[in-house]
């Protein structure tokens, strides 16, 4: 798994997920493309896009940003965000 230092897990069950994930495709990510079109995830397109985070609200809450919400796993994706990923050992 690889993170940025400043996040926090919100998932009571974040290790079956990951093994549920890395299951079905070699990396996975909380948001990513299917599509890249510059140096940032999400420059492909609101089509392109997938997955979702929660972050900081400006009044102090936390908020749930969604990318183009699909029911599953998405594979294929061209770029995952390096705020989270984890990988199969194979593929690292």
């Amino acid at each position: 798994m690889f993170s940025h230092d400043d996040i926090g897990i919100l998932s009571p069950d974040l290790g079956s997920e990951l093994a549920r994930a890395l299951d079905a495709v070699d990396v996975v990510g909380v948001v990513g493309a299917t599509r890249l079109a510059g140096p940032a995830f999400a420059w492909g397109g609101k089509a392109f896009t997938r997955g979702q985070i929660a972050e900081p609200a400006p009044d102090g809450a936390v908020q749930l940003v969604v990318f183009n919400p699909t029911p599953g796993i998405t594979g294929g994706l061209a770029a995952v965000d390096g705020v989270f990923m984890a990988a199969r050992r194979e593929t690292v």
